[in-house]
């Protein structure tokens, strides 16, 4: 888990009074299978199926980015 967060995991509260989830990101289809196999090691804790985020066009290069995502329910309090 801490690897995980070294890398393209993150700890996030929706909102102040809500408990902590893990979401883990991955650029797609790079790394999708990676992602995956994340996804299947924390399927227990998971709210819903990876689904792939699209972001806008980036100023500099206007290259649109793409990646994988999935997030836990909330673990820590």
């Amino acid at each position: 888990m801490i690897g995980i967060m070294l890398g393209d995991g993150y700890l996030e509260r929706a909102k102040p009074t809500y408990t902590t989830r893990l979401c883990i990101e991955q650029a797609y289809p790079e790394k999708e299978n990676y992602l995956l196999s994340l996804f299947y090691l924390f399927k227990p804790l998971v709210i819903s199926e990876p689904k792939v985020i699209v972001r806008k066009a980036g100023k500099r290069t206007e290259k649109i980015y793409k990646s994988i995502a999935f997030k836990t329910y909330g673990m820590f309090k």
